[in-house]
C-alpha cells in the first residue's frame, strides 16, 4: 500500500496528493503500533481530512512561494488547523476527537507547533501521528520551493528532531512500519545492478528483500529475489527517484 505513496505527488495540486499519501503512510505507521478494526479506520479518516481547513485559504497564498509569503499570509495558512476544526464539528458534533487530532496536526512534542505550542503530553495519540507523518510526507515529495529528499534522508531528517518534536517510540515505529527502504522504494546496489524493494526488514530498516531488475550493465534481469538480511556482502548504495522527482543529497 505505501509503495503507491512513495512516488505519488500531483504537481497541479500538491495538497490532494499530499492529503493522500498521508493517510496511507499514516495508516501503515498505526497498524504497526497495534491500531486495528475502527480504529483503524477512524486513523484514516482524520488523515484524509487533516488538511480540510486549506479549502477556507485562499488559493492565491496557496500558491506561493514560502518565502514570499508575508506575516499576514502566514498566519491565513496556519489558520487552516483551526478551520478545519470549525468545518468538521459544524458537519457533525459527534467527531469533536477527530476534530481535535485536525486542529492538533501542526503541533510538535517540544512545543514549538501551532496553533497552541502543545507538547507531546498534550496532544492527542493520533495528532501525534499525523504530526510526524505529515512531515515525513512532505519531506520525500517535491514541492514548489525545493525538490524531493528520497526516503532515507527524508528519515535521517527526522532523526535529527527525535526526542524533541517527536518521541523516540513514535520513530521507531516509523522506521519499523515504513521502513529507510520503503516498498516500492528503487535502489541502486553496491553491485551496480538496480533493484525494487518488495518486503521490507523490521528490525534491519536497512536491509529490505529486493527484486534485482537490470544488472550492472543496465541490462533486464529475471527479478531474481534477493534478501539483503541474508547476504551481507550486498548492500544499497542508494536510493533511486523515479523520472520527474529530483532528489536532494
Amino acid at each position: 500500500m505505501n509503495s503507491y505513496a512513495i512516488y505519488y505527488f500531483d504537481t497541479a495540486d500538491i495538497t490532494r496528493s499530499h492529503v493522500i499519501n498521508t493517510a496511507i503512510f499514516t495508516t501503515v505507521l498505526a497498524r504497526g503500533i497495534g491500531y486495528k478494526g475502527d480504529d483503524l479506520i477512524r486513523v484514516c479518516a482524520t488523515a484524509l481530512l487533516h488538511d480540510i481547513g486549506i479549502a477556507k485559504t485562499d488559493v492565491s497564498i496557496i500558491n506561493k512561494l514560502i518565502d514570499q509569503l508575508g506575516p499576514d499570509e502566514i498566519k491565513a495558512v496556519k489558520n487552516h488547523s483551526e478551520s478545519g476544526y470549525e468545518i468538521i464539528t459544524r458537519s457533525d458534533d459527534k467527531l469533536e476527537n477527530l476534530a481535535q487530532a485536525v486542529y492538533q496536526h501542526h503541533e510538535k512534542g517540544d512545543g514549538s507547533g501551532y496553533p497552541r505550542q502543545l507538547t507531546d503530553k498534550e496532544m492527542l495519540p493520533i495528532a501525534q501521528i499525523l504530526s510526524l507523518i505529515d512531515i515525513y510526507e512532505s519531506l520525500i515529495h517535491p514541492r514548489n520551493h525545493r525538490d524531493a529528499l528520497i526516503p532515507p534522508l527524508g528519515i535521517q531528517d527526522l532523526i535529527k528532531q527525535e526526542g524533541k518534536r517527536f518521541s523516540r517510540p513514535l520513530m521507531k515505529a516509523l522506521i519499523e512500519s515504513i521502513s529507510i527502504y520503503p516498498v516500492g522504494c528503487y535502489v541502486k546496489l553496491n553491485s551496480g545492478e538496480i533493484a525494487k524493494v518488495f518486503k521490507t526488514n523490521p528490525h534491519l530498516p536497512t536491509r529490505p528483500q529486493v527484486k534485482v531488475l537490470f544488472d550492472a550493465k543496465g541490462q533486464s534481469t529475471s527479478r531474481q529475489v534477493v534478501d539483503l538480511a541474508q547476504e551481507n556482502l550486498i548492500t544499497i548504495k542508494t536510493c533511486i527517484p523515479p523520472p520527474g522527482m529530483r532528489r536532494i543529497e
